[in-house]
């Protein structure tokens, strides 16, 4: 929404910051990374121009990282921090992006960042698995 009050049209919601990829893709299989791992490639996207900082910061939290997980979200949740277990970050931000538009339809900016976020790391997975494949 901008300061006005008015909402972003999908034309103009092109966000501040987009990335100019540069750098080789870094290379992560997605769909089998933990969340240490996606924080490294997160910072790594960025810096090889591959994501924006926003989109970098949107990738790059992950709340198990934090030291006193266990006794916030996870006293909450009933679920300990497992910072070192492989998930699919690929359907993670693809369930994320079926929430907000679901639930927040008029951000065009966080759509768009979101779409990015998941077509970088797709590209970073068939990266991996294209050197895997020949190794």
């Amino acid at each position: 929404m901008r300061r006005d009050g008015a909402r972003r049209s999908p034309a103009s919601a092109a966000p501040r910051g987009t990335a100019r990829p540069g750098l080789p893709i870094p290379r992560l299989d997605a769909r089998l990374a933990n969340p240490r791992q996606i924080g490294e490639l997160s910072m790594e996207l960025y810096l090889a121009g591959w994501l924006s900082f926003e989109e970098s910061a949107l990738l790059g939290f992950q709340p198990e990282l934090h030291p006193e997980y266990d006794r916030t979200i996870g006293a909450l949740t009933g679920e300990p921090a497992e910072p070192d277990r492989p998930r699919d970050f690929i359907s993670l931000w693809q369930d994320r992006r079926a929430f907000e538009l679901r639930h927040n339809p008029g951000d065009f900016v966080l759509h768009q960042r979101i779409e990015r976020i998941i077509s970088v790391l797709i590209a970073a997975s068939s990266s991996f698995s294209a050197v895997a494949a020949a190794a």
